[in-house]
């Protein structure tokens, strides 16, 4: 036999609240003044009533009037007096009567909408007996000038009520001024009418006091228009009747007394009509089984409205029994229970509940139907449960010393997973986990650390399964963004979440942060007290989601997510909860770690291919420094009290959870659904560093230290790094990272119905994006093409049933976040970070390579070893980040070609960078040469004196080459030499190239980033810089406005241009439509003195650019600012990093740089470069391929390599042509022409130049035609030509 809590509601009228327009409990001191003071008065009339002005007292004595307000004098005549006395109204005292109306006219809009008002009266007490000429009550429908008018309310010719003097069935006396009047009176009667007929009432009550109170009914205050009334006594209806407005919308209502002595009434109210009589009727279960014959049913009443003395029974449509009785009987207001026993073979069985009045007559019915329940689904219940910020080791079944039974006997009888991927962080997870696609695909931003969840390529597993069939509900964080991106938009038909749904947390114990959104309100909002908290109330709504499903009785099946919010910062648990652990967490998280790595390795969750990690150190995370962890002893008595109790929350947390996924379990067990329900348990990232190591600067002491992560606290605790790595014991790093500490969950995963296996790992390799394939694969559901009329990408992931199985994909799996990536491909993995470790085990993007199966602790880097692997790998990853639509400056940028120049004679100093990674980049000085290295070398080269991201890895080198500007802000890096010196000056002047790689950036402020160097700076300028936002210090490029240090500046910039700058001032842009190449610069000069002049020729890629299109010359000039100063210094600046490669400062002449480059740039590498290497044998050298223009790497004829051609001679004439540098003379390039008719001795031949035409398919090179003078041509009958290219 099956049982529900859950309760089936059918009622009957809807009912409204009552609205109290005027009360008056004359609870106020004794005052003939009987609104002095408004103490007792309830005014929601929507008129002023101030003191002195809530009463007019038309008939009055003199003497109690304003402003005297004296005792009455003895004369009837005039009126009796008033007064508040002993917290009630006296409305007369003395000799004569007396009488007050309200000033508000009650005709408001609210009586109309309620259809009708009431009016109440207590009259306490009056004097004389056996009279009808005395007593109390009040009238209602009087103008304001009828109710001033009125006097004596039994002689008087114009009177309030019609209620003294007169015999019930009399004529209604012709002076009274009211439509209805009613009065109790001192021979026992009640008497009520009107302004004419005949007076009503009951004669024969047992006290002459009492509460009188009438309802009206009406729908309009014309006049004519009909009012129903009914009167009551004491609650007891004594008789209704009708009447008619006499005037439109005159309504003043007014209290009446006549006594010899007193009248006292008291509580004088004014409402609306309350609500019709309701029942409400359910019961509990509302389910019963087709084969149960004798199911106990508990039915639940409610009643509102009824009059005294009604009476209820209950029937049903089917034979039923009611074994306590309790089926007949009183009807109050308020609720009752009985039993009934019900068979279920009859099928739905369905009770009434009615009400009768003592007429009788029924007025309110409820019914309630108890279903025959339809078998479950075979298709499985499913629930996602997703705790937030938990590390990998923090599991009793992953080897915790925190207690979590219930989950713990999840992996008992289900799976564990070894090796769960997700995202490294909350937002990109729930992505994953809610749609089967990765982050970037489902993402509004794809770059964004936390995006939310888009609505229009993707369908969430609880869109898919609610038009499927199933019912789907949600509790707890939501955090991927609000709107219609909200989880009741998303597929989820019940939701208790967070009110804010872009919030990564919420205050654990505050419930008004929290909404509850039911579809038709089908789940009523629990209301907590002082006893609320977050994590409890995901587990009862859980259940009663639960209950929920089960109670509609037609067999669906539900989908469910939880969401926990825990042990997500901000730390919160009872206090109670968190000293459990105290004892245990004063150890501190050295022993914790030990002892957590020992019970691993005991129990089997690792074995020793993970190594015990070391201490370790922090990552970035806002502010907050990279530093290493420090041993627990080294910390004082203060901190580790502090942390202590932070760890204690944490655990405290954690616990909480498990008994509620506790309570899940067992309602599951308690309706028999548990092994048709598949259950997964995960992480949605590794532990949270976040807080910096300690989770606070400053620790906590005192009170604040005992109430924290208490409610009211607002404390906002983390737990802090060290922790973190103790929760992800024995992994690497933490949340945002990808080594196996940010992204690798706990993941366990139950369903004894859908597969055999009980209490083993999975060792395959999987991700959040298969937790939808699992739930298509459990449930049968259609996977769309097409959802609300939207596409829906492709489902990325698989089944973790067929893995569970046996069946392993053939894939790989990607992750990135805030930059740091992985990709992990059967054994390999490759991980980048975009931070440089605190013991620089790896510096910022360095690609790193694992052997999971060897080293599943990452321990050590093979990518050295495996460097067509890393290849691969950064190729696969790329294409994966194009797909998912990562921009691309989050590519991983693949190892850079690293080409080397041969050394000449004319090097002064290059720099190859050809050394191992390093932020400090002179730590070596492999890959330096020159006639100046020394002094140039290890230690002594390299200022690095402005790193605009504060880290050291803002200038590194990486792959052989120099990075710089990694990170935000840009870097300048001088070098540490005066370029200065007669064998310079002697030589002409000196060139500097440098080879620009890569220039990575957003595209911001694009023409200022760049890569560049610059030249003239004396050691101060060149061991500083700064943004050329910044000026101070100035910086070495500088800006418009902004000068730089540098003499003269060249760089690229990341709009294709090359631009040259001159004291910050821009002398010259040239466009050239690339972002990468080799910029190189001569610099002609004779002297290094103070305002000598230096000519600027500029080259990229081996073409001369115009660096003065205004006039003939191609060149700009400059002066040096100081004398003998000439350190030089590269500049870059972009917003992810900047490549560069083989710096080289040379001797004039330029053509020894440019045909070093042009062999270079042709791919040749090392000594093949060299000036007088000839690597494709054809036997012309590299300088004279650069000279003429052809391939250093591809084989040519003679001929060929010079495009000599013989042009038809004339009469006398010897014209021929060839290929050459433009400008070469520019370049330090001279041309000689040799003739000889025997090919063993040559002499200089005089040629003159004809034209020279450009040639578009060799930039940088032009056809020249010549020819010879005559005289070299006289007595020869052959002759052979040669031409010879020379610096």
């Amino acid at each position: 036999m099956r049982l529900t809590l859950a309760l089936l509601f059918a009622g009957i009228l809807t009912g409204h609240a009552q609205q109290v327009l005027f009360r008056d409990t004359f609870n106020r001191p004794d005052n003939r003044n009987i609104d002095a003071v408004l103490t007792g008065i309830t005014n929601n009339t929507g008129t002023s009533l101030p003191v002195d002005g809530v009463y007019t007292q038309p008939f009055l004595d003199p003497n109690s009037r304003h402003p005297t307000y004296g005792a009455p004098d003895n004369d009837a005549g005039n009126g009796g007096g008033s007064q508040i006395l002993s917290n009630a109204f006296q409305v007369k005292y003395g000799t004569g009567t007396a009488n007050a109306y309200v000033n508000h006219n009650f005709t408001n809009a609210a009586i109309l909408a309620d259809g009708g008002f009431s009016v109440s009266l207590d009259v306490t007490a009056y004097s004389q007996s056996g009279a009808s000429g005395q007593g109390g009550g009040f009238a209602i429908g009087m103008s304001q000038a009828e109710a001033n008018a009125t006097t004596d309310a039994s002689v008087g010719t114009s009177r309030m009520t019609g209620a003294f003097g007169s015999a019930i069935g009399d004529p209604v006396a012709s002076q009274v001024m009211s439509d209805f009047w009613i009065g109790i009176r001192g021979n026992n009667s009640l008497a009520w009418g009107g302004k004419s007929g005949v007076i009503s009432g009951v004669t024969g009550l047992a006290a002459k006091t009492g509460t009188l109170s009438v309802n009206f009914t009406a729908t309009s205050f014309n006049a004519g228009s009909t009012v129903g009334y009914e009167v009551f006594l004491n609650g007891v209806s004594k008789g209704i009747g009708t009447f008619t407005w006499s005037e439109t919308n005159q309504n003043y209502i007014g209290i009446d007394g006549r006594d010899s002595s007193a009248v006292t009434v008291d509580n004088f109210t004014i409402s609306t009509l309350a609500a019709n009589p309701t029942v409400n009727l359910t019961a509990a279960p509302a389910i019963v089984q087709p084969d149960d014959t004798a199911e106990t049913i508990t039915l639940n009443w409610t009643a509102t409205g009824l009059p005294p003395g009604a009476t209820y029974q209950i029937t049903a449509d089917k034979a039923v029994s009611f074994p306590s009785g309790g089926n007949t009987g009183s009807a109050v207001n308020g609720s009752g229970s009985v039993q009934a026993i019900v068979n279920g073979t009859l099928g739905s069985t369905t009770f009434t509940f009615s009400v009768s009045n003592g007429l009788p007559a029924v007025i309110a019915t409820g019914t309630a139907t108890v279903s025959q329940a339809a078998p479950p689904s075979p298709r499985p219940n499913v629930i996602v449960i997703l705790a937030d910020d938990m590390g990998w080791g923090d599991l009793g079944c992953y080897g915790s010393e925190i207690p979590t039974p219930n989950i713990d006997a999840l992996a008992a009888n289900g799976v564990r997973f070894r090796q769960f991927y997700q995202s490294a962080r909350c937002s990109p997870t729930r992505c994953s986990i809610l749609t089967g696609l990765y982050p970037q695909q489902a993402a509004v931003d794809p770059s964004a650390a936390l995006p939310n969840l888009r609505n229009d390529n993707n369908v969430t597993f609880a869109e898919m399964l609610g038009s499927q069939g199933y019912r789907t509900y949600h509790a707890g964080k939501w955090h991927l963004g609000s709107g219609n991106l909200l989880p009741e938009s998303r597929g989820f038909q019940h939701t208790w979440r967070f009110a804010n749904g872009t919030a990564h947390s919420a205050d654990c114990w505050n419930q008004s942060l929290y909404t509850f959104v039911s579809q038709g309100n089908e789940i009523p909002t629990r209301t907590y007290g002082s006893e609320f908290h977050q994590t409890n109330a995901i587990g009862d709504y859980a259940v009663d989601f639960i209950n929920h499903n089960y109670n509609k009785g037609d067999g669906k099946p539900f989908a469910m997510y939880l969401a926990f919010g825990a042990p997500h910062f901000p730390l919160s648990a009872p206090a109670e909860d968190a000293d459990f652990f105290m004892d245990t967490y004063a150890q501190g998280w050295d022993v914790i770690r030990q002892q957590r790595y020992n019970r691993q390795l005991a129990t089997g969750v690792i074995d020793s291919r993970y190594p015990f990690p070391a201490l370790g150190g922090s990552g970035p995370h806002q502010t907050e420094p990279i530093v290493p962890i420090p041993a627990w002893d080294t910390l004082g008595a203060t901190r580790k009290a502090d942390l202590t109790r932070r760890m204690a929350l944490y655990a405290a947390m954690i616990r909480n959870v498990d008994r509620n996924v506790g309570k899940v379990v067992t309602r599951l067990q308690q309706i028999g659904r548990l092994n048709n329900t598949m259950i997964l348990f995960v992480s949605d990232n590794g532990a949270n560093l976040e807080g910096g190591v300690y989770g606070a600067n400053t620790a906590l002491t005192g009170g604040d230290l005992t109430n924290m992560g208490q409610p009211g606290q607002n404390d906002g605790i983390h737990y802090g790094g060290g922790w973190a790595h103790v929760s992800n014991t024995p992994l690497k790093l933490f949340k945002h990272f990808t080594h196996e500490g940010g992204i690798r969950a706990p993941a366990i995963l139950h369903w004894p119905d859908g597969f055999s296996a009980k209490g083993t790992w999975v060792e395959t390799p999987a991700h959040m994006i298969d937790v939808m394939g699992s739930i298509v694969a459990a449930t049968g559901a259609t996977y769309p093409t097409t959802f609300n009329s939207h596409p829906v990408l492709p489902l990325e992931g698989t089944s973790l049933i067929s893995m569970i199985n046996g069946t392993a994909p053939n894939r790989t799996l990607s992750v990135e976040h805030e930059s740091n990536r992985m990709i992990r491909k059967g054994k390999w993995k490759l991980v980048t970070e975009d931070f440089t470790a605190y013991d620089n085990e790896f510096t910022t993007n360095q690609k790193l390579l694992y052997d999971m199966d060897a080293d599943p602790g990452e321990s050590t880097d093979l990518a050295a070893q495996q460097p067509a692997k890393v290849v691969e790998l950064v190729d696969e990853w790329n294409a994966w980040s194009t797909r998912v639509g990562l921009p691309a400056s989050r590519l991983i940028v693949p190892a850079p070609l690293n080409v080397t120049p041969a050394a000449t004679p004319a090097d002064l100093f290059l720099d190859t960078f050809n050394r191992a990674n390093s932020t400090d980049i002179d730590a070596s000085n492999s890959g330096m040469s020159g006639s100046r290295t020394p002094p140039l070398g290890t230690g002594t080269t390299w200022f690095e004196g402005f790193e605009g991201s504060g880290s050291a890895d803002s200038i590194q080198v990486a792959d052989n080459v120099l990075s710089m500007a990694n990170g935000v802000g840009m870097s300048e890096n001088g070098l540490n030499h005066n370029f200065i010196g007669q064998d310079i000056t002697d030589a002409g002047g000196f060139s500097v190239s440098l080879r620009v790689l890569s220039i990575n950036t957003d595209a911001t402020d694009t023409a200022n980033r760049f890569a560049g160097f610059g030249v003239g700076l004396n050691a101060t300028q060149a061991a500083g810089g700064n943004d050329i936002g910044s000026a101070s210090p100035p910086p070495i490029r500088g800006n418009t406005g902004n000068p730089g240090t540098a003499d003269c500046f060249l760089e690229l910039d990341f709009n294709g241009n090359v631009k040259l700058w001159s004291d910050g001032v821009l002398r010259a842009t040239v466009p050239v439509g690339k972002t990468s190449g080799t910029l190189t610069a001569s610099f002609a000069c004779n002297s290094f003195a103070a305002g000598a002049t230096v000519t600027v020729s500029a080259y990229f890629d081996g073409t001369r650019l115009d660096l003065d299109s205004g006039s003939a010359s191609m060149n700009r000039t400059f002066t040096w600012d100081e004398a003998n100063a000439n350190y030089l210094a590269l500049s870059a600046r972009a917003s992810n990093y900047v490549q560069m490669d083989n710096f080289a400062v040379r001797k004039l002449p330029l053509s020894t740089a440019m045909s070093i480059e042009g062999a270079l740039k042709a791919g040749l590498d090392g000594t093949d470069t060299s000036l007088t290497a000839d690597p494709d044998g054809d036997g012309l050298d590299n300088f004279g391929e650069w000279a003429f223009g052809t391939n250093p790497a591809k084989a040519d004829g003679q001929v060929a390599a010079t495009s000599l051609v013989l042009v038809q001679p004339e009469a006398g004439n010897f014209r021929f042509a060839h290929r050459r540098l433009a400008g070469f003379a520019g370049a330090g390039l001279g041309y000689a022409y040799q003739a000889s008719d025997n090919l063993s001795s040559w002499s200089p031949v005089t040629v003159t130049e004809e034209s020279a035409t450009p040639l578009p398919a060799s930039p940088g090179y032009e056809v020249v035609t010549l020819s010879l003078s005559p005289s070299d041509l006289l007595n020869r009958d052959r002759l052979f030509l040669k031409i010879v290219a020379a610096p």
